[in-house]
């Protein structure tokens, strides 16, 4: 992980097309118009010098001859349709046969989704079970649409649709829509209800984390209460589940902020239908302080901002 992107090294990508890298290097130059910044770039020479203190990409007082390229996953597919070597051919024809296959199951679905939504409507009112049946069928739809991007590597295996969280416990995961926006409203208490959140370098630190490192989910507009905080936060990397990021970013501020008290196991969270219910939300949250006697008016309240500018 490098920018919080997975990237690999131009050398690591010539020998898996079967080429030597200052021939990759110099296709890529010839084609630079292909690898925008989020399909390539360059380690900066400290990044250089991380990595190979790092994972020993070279011996004892050596150094690189220049600042390698490195790839993320679009820019190793582009890779593909402008290096000529045979593996890199078969690897292009693949990419295509994947894509096109991709394309018509999404195709089929889209067809499907409408004439389903068309029942629905006719039987508006009517037949409950045959809307419960309906919604069963829409459920392996999404299912069987994220299989089929599995085939493309864009997803991991471990980020299926998973069911609606509830109300009362914390859910196992979120459902995450493949057609739509994704944005997750999400509280998460201290142990023991203990009053150590709402502090300035607490939020310093959080701020920073979800800024730069925990990039996994995006957070955007957060607020911190004494003994415990909300914020809305999408996904950007679906590798990554909210539990496992929750769990990531609490792991990063124990070790940066080790005076202050520890967070209550998982959180509490669900998936928010509209931009609507978006500032609903909001509004509810900021005032929260005054709800709880801490302020007299919402804009007195120092500790909430916002790190990440997401549209809906």
């Amino acid at each position: 992980m490098i920018r919080g992107q997975r990237v690999m090294l131009d050398r690591d990508l010539a020998a898996l097309y079967g080429v030597e890298t200052k021939n990759l290097n110099k296709a890529v130059r010839r084609n630079l118009d292909r690898f925008p910044d989020d399909f390539m770039f360059q380690l900066t020479a400290e990044e250089a010098e991380c990595l190979r203190f790092q994972f020993g990409t070279l011996k004892r007082g050596q150094h690189f001859k220049y600042l390698p390229q490195v790839f993320t996953q679009e820019g190793v597919a582009m890779l593909s349709s402008i290096l000529r070597s045979p593996r890199a051919v078969q690897v292009n024809i693949a990419i295509m046969r994947v894509f096109v296959r991709l394309c018509e199951t999404l195709a089929f679905h889209r067809e499907l989704d409408h004439k389903l939504a068309e029942l629905e409507r006719k039987i508006e009112g009517h037949d409950t079970s045959i809307r419960a049946c309906s919604c069963s069928a829409r459920r392996r739809m999404r299912s069987a649409r994220t299989w089929a991007q599995l085939e493309t590597g864009t997803i991991g295996e471990g980020n299926l649709p998973f069911r609606e969280p509830g109300r009362h416990t914390p859910a196992k995961g979120v459902h995450v829509s493949l057609r739509g926006p994704n944005w997750v409203f999400l509280t998460v208490c201290t142990e023991k209800r203990e009053p150590w959140l709402a502090r300035a370098s607490v939020q310093r630190t959080l701020h920073g984390i979800w800024e730069t490192t925990a990039t996994a989910w995006l957070v955007s507009d957060y607020l911190l209460m004494p003994d415990h905080l909300h914020l809305f936060c999408a996904p950007r990397d679906l590798r990554f589940t909210i539990e496992r990021w929750i769990g990531f970013w609490k792991d990063r501020f124990a070790k940066a902020h080790p005076d202050a008290g520890k967070f209550q196991a998982g959180g509490f969270h669900h998936r928010l239908r509209s931009d609507e219910s978006y500032a609903q939300k909001w509004q509810y949250v900021r005032e929260n302080p005054v709800r709880h006697g801490l302020i007299g008016k919402s804009e007195e309240w120092p500790c909430f901002g916002r790190v990440h500018e997401i549209r809906w």
